[in-house]
């Protein structure tokens, strides 16, 4: 380790996190926005700045940390640089999570040494068309057993950080537990791809062809609950890029629109523009609740086995925002928003952004795992109240516990009309029926609904006076979803 590595232990984690800033700033500003993050750039970060500290266990790092610090370094990637924040991303969370849960101590160690030294990781889930679930019920890149170790044969695509050493998901030959496996690069063939967005990143094609590995290689076996436990972490976590990102698309509009002028008037004091300005900041003060759920209640280093609402929706529902943000602050800028992708920063990140909505579980099937939740939900509490109104579903279900009374904090006029006269006997019925199952539309919508629920609830988190744009935002498109649940169960 150089000899300033002791100094980044002992800094306070502001200090810490502007050195860490001003350094990743520098070298975005000096790069080109589609050159692909060198290594000997990643492994400076890494020795002289300490960016994989805060994301290594203490006992490792020598350096105590947080789940907050490490979010805070994410928003301030992400309103650098999406895809230097969805590298820093990748490295610190989806790749550090499964060796903090799953990892032996030996493990751990050899990792977390070579990560703190500038080795770089990428995550080897998915497989070529398959994602989310299906990955796991069709993995097909597996390992056996040999006297001299482990054969590992596997096709990954497309995991970013290709072509760098890959934490890959395999299953053992003719059985069916899951293990996370360590395979250097040196084990990997790789084809890159070009993508549209996120162009620091590599993404492609990595196959491995009957490599022998040592044991140590392997870690522990898990069953499909432990794998998905994962991925609930790291969907909770994508949260502080995307903070990061609004708030950079929150500067763009605003510079945008103070400084365009048309005649004599500046765009800001035109009413389309105000009102397209009101909505991005009315989605910054939703997102920033969704952040500081994250940063008040979750210790990535728990089980959170029982939060596939709060992680799907945040995912799903937070990069949607993101994109919302991204598209208003693209939009506003007209043809210029239409400039090649490293001409103009608004397009970038609408690029950028877009990718969000799908990678960690394409957002339509989380949405899905969602109302499959709530309609076994629906069904236990139908037998303790025939007539259960959504509202009252929605007051009485963990997740959303409570975001009533935050709704009627913010106007108490606002009566939940619609959603008192629907009963969830008239939804389970539909949303479970083989008819509405080939459709989708009335299941995505109480997916939908749960989350606003789960958002207006976190608005409280905010200071009265700094949420009336997000809690405006959330109710009038609540009361719209509501409407369409009535007039498809009467």
């Amino acid at each position: 380790m150089p000899d300033d590595f002791e100094g980044l232990r002992k800094l306070q984690p502001e200090p810490f996190a502007e050195q860490l800033t001003q350094a990743v700033s520098n070298y975005c500003e000096r790069s080109p926005w589609d050159e692909k993050l060198p290594d000997e750039v990643w492994q400076e970060l890494c020795l002289k700045n300490g960016i994989m500290l805060p994301s290594v266990p203490q006992q490792w790092s020598q350096r105590i940390t947080s789940l907050p610090e490490i979010m805070d370094l994410h928003r301030r990637c992400g309103e650098i640089d999406l895809g230097f924040a969805l590298h820093f991303g990748i490295v610190s969370g989806l790749v550090s999570v499964p060796v903090i849960n799953k990892g032996t101590p030996g493990q751990q160690e050899r990792m977390f040494t070579h990560m703190l030294q500038g080795e770089r990781w990428g995550l080897g889930g998915t497989e070529a068309f398959k994602s989310g679930s299906t990955v796991l019920r069709l993995l097909r890149s597996h390992f056996q057993h040999t006297a001299q170790g482990i054969i590992v044969n596997a096709d990954k695509r497309p995991p970013g950080n290709s072509g760098k050493n890959l934490l890959m998901l395999l299953r053992e030959k003719g059985k069916g537990c899951f293990h996370w496996c360590m395979v250097e690069r040196q084990h990997i063939q790789t084809e890159l791809e070009e993508t549209l967005g996120l162009r620091r990143i590599s993404y492609g094609r990595n196959w491995v062809n009957k490599a022998s590995l040592g044991e140590e290689n392997l870690l522990p076996a898990m069953g499909l609950k432990d794998v998905r436990r994962v991925f609930f972490t790291t969907r909770l976590c994508l949260i502080g890029m995307m903070r990061g990102a609004v708030q950079r698309c929150v500067q763009i509009a605003e510079e945008h629109a103070h400084n365009w002028m048309i005649g004599r008037m500046s765009l800001e004091n035109l009413p389309i523009a105000r009102s397209d300005l009101e909505q991005i900041r009315a989605i910054d003060q939703v997102v920033e609740a969704f952040y500081r759920y994250v940063c008040e209640e979750i210790d990535h280093r728990e089980d959170l086995s029982d939060r596939l609402f709060e992680a799907n929706t945040i995912k799903a529902f937070g990069s949607e925002l993101m994109h919302r943000a991204a598209d208003i602050a693209a939009v506003q800028q007209g043809n210029l928003s239409f400039m090649a992708y490293d001409q103009n920063e608004a397009s970038r990140y609408w690029r950028d952004t877009r990718g969000f909505t799908i990678f960690e579980g394409p957002n339509d099937k989380l949405y899905d795992e969602m109302q499959a939740v709530a309609a076994k939900e629906m069904k236990e509490m139908m037998t303790e109240d025939a007539t259960m109104s959504l509202i009252t579903f929605l007051e009485k279900c963990p997740t959303t516990r409570g975001f009533l009374s935050v709704m009627e904090v913010y106007d108490q006029n606002f009566s939940v009309e619609d959603g008192t006269e629907i009963q969830i006997a008239k939804i389970h019925s539909q949303i479970t029926g083989e008819r509405e199952s080939h459709n989708g539309t009335l299941q995505r919508i109480i997916a939908k609904i749960i989350s606003y629920a789960f958002a207006i609830k976190n608005m409280q988190r905010l200071d009265p006076n700094d949420n009336q744009e997000g809690m405006q935002l959330l109710v009038q498109e609540l009361e719209c979803l509501l409407v369409q649940v009535r007039q498809q169960t009467r």
